[in-house]
Parts: structure tokens; sequence; C-alpha cells
């Protein structure tokens, strides 16, 4: 599995992706000073291929565009219009990438999945409706978004009463969670592991909540496998 999507910055170049971008006429997204965005279809091309050549691989497995909601955070491609337009343009080229055996299957992955009524988000109904009108035996086959302890919001109805989860297994689609050892909390970063030289640098006045949220999630499931034998104290949380 790989993502596409996002340029390095101009230092992190490789002297093959600059000559590229130089020789091209691409539709690039203009984020912030030194961060670019793109789904083009030559750019995903060149991506792949240089990820294929990397890994040593003939194909991939799956291909993702990673997090299209960025181009709604952009200065030059910021409209909700701009943005599914360009995901049926690479939904479009990725679908001749499978044709020539370099994916078997694509997907998106976003964090913002969960409500297609929210601001800034990407409606997977819409994506499959893309992938419909690209083609009826389209490969368009998983989604990529943060599931955890914390972040359940894959299991809100804000789909007409079904949930990301729900919806995607109506789809036949495979669903993958990402950060699932650390998550988003009320804009605070919060890992499950961590390096030790990270944990010198915890606020753990901060980290406390969220830490007896676990054990509050964790005890009542230990509680239910368990028939109330035993509870969160019987174990060291590490």
């Amino acid at each position: 599995v790989s993502k596409v999507g996002f340029l390095p910055s101009r230092a992190g170049r490789s002297a093959a992706l600059s000559a590229f971008l130089q020789s091209k006429d691409l539709n690039i997204a203009q984020i912030d000073t030194d961060f670019e965005y793109s789904l083009d279809p030559a750019f995903i091309a060149f991506q792949l291929s240089q990820s294929l050549a990397k890994i040593g691989r003939d194909y991939l497995d799956v291909y993702l565009l990673h997090n299209p909601e960025r181009l709604l955070q952009s200065r030059n491609r910021n409209r909700e219009v701009d943005m599914y337009a360009d995901i049926a343009k690479a939904f479009e080229l990725l679908e001749q990438q499978v044709a020539q055996g370099k994916i078997r299957y694509y997907g998106v992955s976003s964090n913002t999945l969960f409500d297609p009524n929210a601001k800034g988000t990407v409606d997977v109904q819409r994506l499959l409706d893309i992938a419909a009108s690209v083609s009826p035996q389209h490969h368009f086959k998983f989604l990529q978004f943060p599931f955890n302890f914390k972040e359940r919001e894959a299991l809100a109805p804000h789909y007409h009463g079904r949930s990301l989860l729900a919806l995607a297994k109506a789809n036949g689609l495979v669903t993958l969670g990402n950060r699932p050892l650390n998550m988003d909390d009320n804009g605070l970063e919060f890992r499950l592991v961590a390096h030790e030289g990270a944990v010198r640098d915890w606020d753990r006045a901060a980290a406390a909540p969220c830490l007896a949220d676990f054990v509050a999630l964790a005890d009542a499931q230990i509680q239910q496998l368990t028939q109330n034998e035993q509870t969160a104290g019987d174990f060291e949380p590490i």
C-alpha cells in the first residue's frame, strides 16, 4: 500500500521529481509556503512509477489518494467542485493503471470521511458515484481513516442514519484504520506507544484525562469479558 498527493518540500525533492515538475504544467494546490499538493494525473503516474522502482515491485496492491481535503485548504484550488473534479480525473488515471497491471485497487485516505455535511470534508457517497461514473466495474475498494479508542466518528450515523463503517460495508469497501496507537484529542496529540525520549517531554497533566478515559473503556471491556471477575486494576498499563 502506498499513498500519493503531497509534494515533498523543495529542499527534499529528488532530482528526478524536480526535473519532472519543471517539464510539466501541473495543477498544483498551494497550501502554505513550501507546502504543495496535487492530484494531477501526470503527477500521480510519475509518483507511482517512482514508488514501484524504489520498492522493487511491478505493482502495488493498493494506491491511496492521501488527504484530498487538503485541496479545500489551498489558496488556489479550494472550491469543493475543484476537489471532486480532481478526484474524478485521478480515478480515471488509476483505472488505467489497474488495466496496465501497475496497481490492483485504489482508494482514499482521509481524516474527514465521517460526516459529509461538515465543512471541509470528503463525502464517501460522492466518491462511490464518481467511481461508478468512471467505470461500472471500478476498482475503488479502499478507505483509510482515523479509528482508535478515542476517535470513533466512523461509528456515528452521519450518512442518512448509517455510519461510515456501515456505508463502506454496504458498498463492499475495505476499511483501514490509521493511527491506531496515537490520536487527536481536542487538538492534542496523544500516543499509546512512544519512544522513551518522547515521553520525557509529555505534559502529563494534559495526558491524564485521556489516559483515564482509556482505562475506563478498557475496564468495561475487561469486566464484560471476564464476567466481572477482573478489572483494569488487575493489569499494568504500559
